[in-house]
């Protein structure tokens, strides 16, 4: 079976402390390897998701002094690295994971 590769970057802005100048964007790169055949079922489609999601947590780290690993997690580097590989890979079930699905709720009127 063939394997793919495919890297992604994103260039992401470090918070800094608002007295100093603006960072320069930092390029977050990450390489996820996968099948195509990995997107045939839905568990095949779970797991690969959950492991780009795991890559993109990890070149999304952030240094800070705020948690007790001295790093935090940038979501927006995260969402739009996850954001960029889904299109990129453009696999019908992996789509379909990754778009929120807006559930639809009925409320009922409550009359007096």
């Amino acid at each position: 079976m063939k394997r793919f590769a495919i890297a992604f970057g994103l260039a992401a802005a470090i918070a800094a402390p608002a007295i100093s100048a603006p960072p320069e964007p930092e390029i977050v790169r990450i390489q996820f390897n996968f099948e195509r055949s990995d997107f045939a079922t839905e568990k095949g489609t779970r797991r690969a998701y959950r492991q780009l999601r795991i890559q993109a947590n990890r070149a999304c780290r952030v240094p800070t002094g705020l948690s007790a690993s001295g790093q935090d997690l940038d979501l927006d580097c995260r969402d739009a690295l996850v954001d960029a590989a889904v299109a990129r890979i453009d696999a019908p079930r992996l789509t379909a994971l990754h778009t929120p699905q807006v559930k639809e709720t009925t409320l009922a009127a409550i009359d007096d």
